[in-house]
């Protein structure tokens, strides 16, 4: 994701057919938690809502799910791709941290960002949504980013430069492993042959 720059990612968002979220409360969630917390945190607030939700699935084409986060006045999700995608086009957003293991990652992307006072892990602790719909300056973040995106590029290319010791004899068995499946498949299929043949 962090690959690609903004600039990247608009454009495909530009290819999409859909009308924009421009002023609309983009919501996305992926698990059960997220879901019913989002939504008792929409009945909280619901006369500041009103009109103003935008609900993403995942039925929708990616050009459409960049889209309307990229032109949201606020994102409200539970989804750490969500998260990213808010972050990297620089929209305000809030997320509900899900109760399972995958909390940690969000919690540390977020923590390395400075961002940390947007997640919430109960929907009664989210602030109005007069208060998470406020801009969010994103120049440090930002910076961090950039920095980040260096380090992953470096990474990834001393990776893919480095050599990697091959195991002969275990390549050997593997071969030998794949001829054996594949010689017991002609064998069955010239055995369903034979017996159609008589």
């Amino acid at each position: 994701v962090f690959l690609l720059t903004k600039d990247d990612w608009l454009a495909l968002a530009a290819t999409s057919s859909v009308p924009r979220t421009d002023g609309k409360v983009v919501w996305y969630a992926v698990n059960g938690y997220g879901r019913t917390g989002l939504g008792a945190y929409f009945a909280a607030n619901s006369a500041a809502l009103e009109g103003r939700l935008a609900h993403l699935d995942a039925s929708i084409g990616v050009e459409d799910w960049l889209s309307a986060v990229s032109s949201a006045s606020l994102v409200l999700t539970d989804s750490f791709h969500g998260v990213c995608f808010a972050v990297i086009f620089g929209r305000p957003f809030a997320v509900l941290l899900s109760k399972g293991p995958k909390s940690r990652r969000m919690r540390d992307f977020l923590s390395a960002l400075g961002l940390s006072g947007r997640m919430f892990e109960d929907p009664s602790e989210m602030p109005p949504v007069a208060e998470l719909d406020r801009p969010i300056d994103f120049s440090d973040v930002h910076v961090r980013m950039a920095a980040m995106r260096e380090e992953l590029a470096e990474f990834l290319k001393t990776s893919l430069e480095r050599p990697v010791a091959v195991d002969a004899a275990r390549v050997r068995s593997r071969r030998a492993a794949v001829r054996g499946m594949a010689l017991l498949q002609v064998w069955g299929l010239l055995g369903a042959w034979w017996r159609v043949g008589k």
